[in-house]
């Protein structure tokens, strides 16, 4: 059969009433430059014949499907800004949009740290200026090199916050345009698609992570792939334009987070082999030519990303960094929200305290409303291989995101197949708790198909239900932490660490928190060198020095001698410790180097003798 008969062919599949025909139309809301009379066919049918081919849109047509498509992006930016920036949208610069936690500090001092290793053509995939004197290898530290190299204009006007903010608030926004993107393909409905973005960009997932998590936010490289395969299976991108702008998606994810482009292949081959195996003929020999394509794009990505692949397979993890019965999903998470949501997160609090995963962690949670709609869309097309694909899909990452071991209120029961996942080594060290984001999108392709079936009083309840689901994800902004700046003492925000600590001297830094150490670093534009740092929950190093580490702040004070071992061994000038210190520590600071140098913003500065201390 031909390109134009498929076309026809298309365009005329049997028994597509009014209602049907109707779903096939780009829904316009009022006010828009495309009236309802200058619609185009769905490239994709979910409803008749799932077939892959459809008209090439015209010119005028692609212009007001791009306008379209941004008045969306507006939307969502508007509606992350509300959420998570209104209050302090003047005070980008110094407060932090989420917690200003450990890894919020970490990511600061990676865009401050891209920023400075390009303006001193260093590689920025390893650095000598935290855990000095040796340095370490960021491939496996969550530097999100990518991001921070796009933002370092910014971050030289305005600071490392500044751009840390603008990443976190354009996260959800960028994800849910991307979803939408997907499925307007789909469906060729505006505002189906636009709640379908809403879905993804403001799931779960991404509100649990807005905390701090930038790293595991800017996942809008994942929809967009998925856009690229159904532009490429209608034929209105070519084979070349198709490779590159997936090797571009490709690359993007890569350097956000290695670990969620690991998850990103895996689950897609999953999605892909779903599809060869039991969709219909109409789509699979389209798919099957697109396989090839997309196994190009990723050879063309590992080329280009074989300097960070070579050096991180150089220094693999010996073993799993976290447990993952910790970092799984219990079966009741996907009902019962945690009490960092708004609704109903304090009411299941006796129950949800039982689950394994911390509640700031658990992304699982769809809630009734969302469950209620994947049981009237199966209901609804329970006839059509398409909607056994797609609920097989989410069903499969729900069972995945639950572990190696099925919990329920925290008892363990049965083994999963996610213990056959961890033998795959680059899978090795994702954790499931976050495989939820691939449900999430299934789920927002899910409520578009849905709503874009309905009609007059039918097409409002089915927009309240997903309205429902939706505000269900709506996080508890009154938690601790919440729009608060970077602990920084004067000394280091000021020029006062300049007077006491030589440029490039290696310092013992000791704050409240981990992680501020790197915010202290980074307001010193980096001009000192830290013998310690927070950079997840690797330790590069090992022995009595890895007792000091794990000691200070949290777990009490060191040892004297192993302290004196870790001065001498990191070759620390000083040590700086934040303000008020506890007496048991400043007794063994004392004891070991004596009183220190100097008490001035908000830090005790000890410095070192020479031959370094004697206990």
């Amino acid at each position: 059969m031909t390109v134009p008969e498929r076309k026809a062919e298309a365009g005329t599949s049997s028994g597509a009433g009014p209602a049907e025909a109707a779903q096939e139309r780009i829904a316009i809301p009022e006010g828009s430059a495309l009236k309802a009379s200058e619609t185009q066919p769905s490239a994709i049918s979910t409803t008749q014949s799932d077939h892959p081919y459809a008209p090439a849109p015209t010119a005028p047509r692609r212009r007001r499907s791009s306008r379209l498509a941004f008045e969306a992006f507006l939307m969502y930016t508007g509606a992350s800004i509300t959420i998570w920036a209104l209050p302090i949208l003047t005070r980008l610069r110094v407060v932090c949009v989420g917690v200003c936690g450990s890894d919020s500090k970490l990511y600061m001092w990676s865009i401050r740290w891209m920023a400075y290793a390009l303006g001193h053509r260093l590689d920025p995939l390893y650095s000598h200026v935290i855990w000095a004197p040796q340095g370490v290898n960021l491939t496996w530290v969550t530097t999100i090199p990518g991001p921070s190299f796009a933002v370092t204009p910014i971050t030289a006007l305005f600071g490392p916050l500044f751009s840390l903010n603008l990443l976190m608030i354009a996260a959800p926004a960028l994800a849910a345009w991307a979803s939408y993107l997907v499925c307007v393909q789909v469906t060729r409905r505006f505002w189906p698609s636009v709640a379908g973005g809403f879905v993804f960009g403001f799931s779960t997932y991404m509100v649990q992570h807005m905390r701090a998590q930038v790293n595991l936010l800017l996942v809008f490289c994942v929809p967009l792939a998925v856009y690229l395969v159904i532009r490429r299976l209608n034929g209105s991108i070519g084979r070349l334009t198709f490779t590159a702008l997936l090797t571009l998606a490709l690359v993007g994810q890569f350097s956000v987070s290695t670990e969620l482009f690991a998850t990103m292949t895996f689950f897609a081959g999953i999605a892909l082999l779903g599809s060869v195996v039991l969709g219909r003929p109409q789509v699979r020999k389209p798919l099957l030519s697109t396989i090839p394509l997309i196994g190009s794009a990723y050879v063309a990505t590992a080329v280009i990303v074989s300097p960070f692949l070579v050096k991180a397979l150089t220094d693999i993890p010996p073993h799993q960094v976290r447990p993952l019965d910790l970092n799984s999903a219990d079966l009741l998470s996907f009902i019962l929200p945690r009490k960092t949501m708004l609704f109903g997160g304090a009411t299941f609090n006796d129950v949800t305290r039982h689950f394994l995963a911390y509640g700031r962690d658990d992304t699982a949670y769809i809630g009734p409303a969302i469950l209620f709609l994947l049981v009237l869309f199966a209901w609804e097309g329970r006839r059509n291989r398409s909607t056994w694909l797609l609920l097989g899909f989410v069903a499969l990452v729900g069972i995945l995101a639950m572990g190696p071991t099925l919990h329920i209120d925290g008892r363990p029961g049965i083994a999963l197949p996610e213990t056959l996942v961890t033998r795959v080594p680059l899978l090795q060290q994702s954790l499931p708790e976050r495989y939820p984001m691939y449900l999430s999108l299934g789920v927002s392709l899910i409520a578009a198909i849905w709503l874009s079936r309905g009609v007059g009083r039918r097409a409002l309840l089915r927009y309240g239900l997903v309205g429902l689901g939706a505000i269900s994800f709506l996080p508890n902004l009154s938690a601790a932490g919440y729009d608060q700046p970077p602990d920084v003492p004067p000394f280091f925000s000021t020029d006062a660490y300049q007077r006491y600590l030589r440029p490039d001297e290696t310092i013992f830094a000791i704050a409240q928190e981990r992680g501020d150490e790197l915010a202290w670093q980074s307001a010193a534009d980096m001009s000192i060198r830290l013998a310690r740092a927070y950079v997840g929950p690797l330790h590069p190093t090992s022995g009595a020095q890895l007792k000091v580490v794990l000691s200070i702040p949290k777990a009490g004070v060191p040892d004297p001698f192993d302290l004196a071992a870790f001065i001498r061994g990191r070759g620390v000038g000083a040590v700086v410790v934040q303000e008020p210190v506890p007496e048991l520590l400043r007794a063994v600071l004392d004891q070991t180097l004596g009183q220190p140098t100097a008490e001035v913003g908000g830090v005790a500065v000890y410095e070192v003798p020479p031959g370094g201390p004697t206990p």
